[in-house]
């Protein structure tokens, strides 16, 4: 979090949206169900599950985006064949942990699976910019001066 006494060049994020909105769509996007559905899910992982953003800076081989990636694909079986039942143990291809951590959206969970891929790729998003500050802020340390 930044404050007015914070140099312009260590802001390393915009301005929260919904302060620059100038329309109504968009302040219909920024206070609307799938965006608010999103950040619950991603609070659920943080705060009932102990998915922590600092613990995810351990995940750099893209395994959130990976498990996100499962989830879009189970959303897109679904959506495309809402008939469609995996066996126990048939993980998507591209889940990236054990199988006990895959929660099997079922055929009428549609939204719950497109709402976990969208979360889990903010959490990469989100842990992709930590590991980016991270590095920025180091700088100095490691540039050599001459």
């Amino acid at each position: 979090m930044t404050d007015q006494f914070t140099p312009q060049s260590l802001r390393l994020t915009p301005e929260p949206p919904i302060a620059t909105a100038t329309s109504e769509p968009a302040l219909d996007f920024l206070t609307g169900p799938a965006l608010r559905l999103i950040i619950a899910e991603r609070m659920e992982q943080i705060e009932q599950h102990g998915y922590l953003p600092d613990q995810d800076l351990a995940y750099d081989q893209a395994e959130l985006a990976l498990a996100g990636k499962a989830y879009l694909d189970t959303y897109i079986d679904l959506a495309i064949n809402p008939e469609i039942r995996r066996q126990p143990g048939d993980l998507p291809e591209s889940w990236p942990w054990q199988h006990d951590f895959w929660k099997e959206p079922g055929p009428t969970d549609q939204v719950k699976a497109l709402t976990k891929a969208i979360a889990l790729q903010m959490a990469e998003l989100d842990r992709v910019l930590a590991a980016q500050a991270i590095i920025h802020a180091a700088r100095p340390l490691i540039e050599d001066p001459a």
